[in-house]
């Protein structure tokens, strides 16, 4: 995990040839599965560093069944590094995609609305233990939200990416530099993507993945302080402290007070 988070956090280097890189990605990759995970987890990868500047480099896990090149479906987890430059730090933009041919095979995941809401609570999570900002759409499934345009500009390394995909990235992070928080950042969305696609981790790596779990299922529901509450009153004038959206529930009155609101 250690040499994963590097090589996210590295981005495309100068001092590597892109050969060597996607080498030592594909290894890494590899090395996740009887390390981490169960050898056995079916799984696929894409890597693709390209060395045109009309092509888009990225890496990252596909679904099993997806073509080795080409077009592919579903749900991915896949990193697109910046380029070295002469006025910028290399680094990469770590993703959840939605493969350009569509949903399937993935629907269901993808479809789900705990998905959305373990998105919504890895992002806190992120946001809590390493203060990297993560964004995620409310909807994964709608490929006709573009990606946020105040977003670009945080994000001009990847302006080439984003371009090409801006609509099938449904959640990103910028991974940072320092190698501790760019391994908190690169396993939880590792682990995330491993526990959608039902892959068991191994006894080596379990308490830790467990750990997250718990971590990710604390962060369901957004903490509220008495701060915020006072902000959201005075952006929208209600707050709902219970009941589903839409449907604010009144306090229940006795039957003395009904009858003196009706006189």
């Amino acid at each position: 995990m250690d040499r994963l988070a590097q090589l996210i956090a590295r981005g495309m280097s100068s001092d590597i040839s892109r050969d060597e890189l996607s080498k030592q990605t594909r290894e890494t990759l590899d090395g996740l599965f009887g390390s981490r995970y169960q050898v056995r987890s079916p799984r696929s990868s894409r890597i693709a560093l390209m060395p045109s500047d009309d092509s888009v480099s990225f890496a990252g896990l596909v679904h099993e069944d997806s073509p080795t090149s080409g077009v592919y479906g579903g749900m991915s987890l896949i990193w697109f590094p910046a380029d070295a430059d002469s006025d910028e730090t290399t680094g990469s933009l770590l993703t959840f995609v939605c493969g350009t041919r569509g949903l399937a095979p993935d629907e269901q995941i993808l479809g789900r609305p705990g998905h959305s809401r373990h998105l919504q609570a890895l992002r806190r999570y992120l946001s809590d233990t390493t203060g990297v900002p993560m964004w995620a759409k409310h909807d994964p499934t709608n490929l006709s939200e573009p990606f946020p345009q105040v977003l670009r500009e945080e994000y001009r390394k990847y302006t080439h990416a984003i371009t090409r995909y801006g609509n099938y990235i449904y959640a990103c992070v910028s991974v940072p530099k320092e190698l501790e928080r760019a391994r908190t950042v690169v396993s939880a969305f590792l682990d995330f993507y491993a526990w959608e696609r039902g892959w068991q981790p191994l006894s080596a790596a379990r308490s830790e993945v467990n750990l997250f779990k718990g971590q990710l299922r604390a962060n369901l529901f957004p903490k509220i302080d008495r701060k915020s509450l006072v902000g959201l009153l005075r952006e929208r004038r209600f707050v709902i402290l219970q009941g589903p959206p839409g449907r604010p529930v009144l306090p229940k009155m006795s039957l003395q007070q009904t009858s003196a609101a009706k006189g």
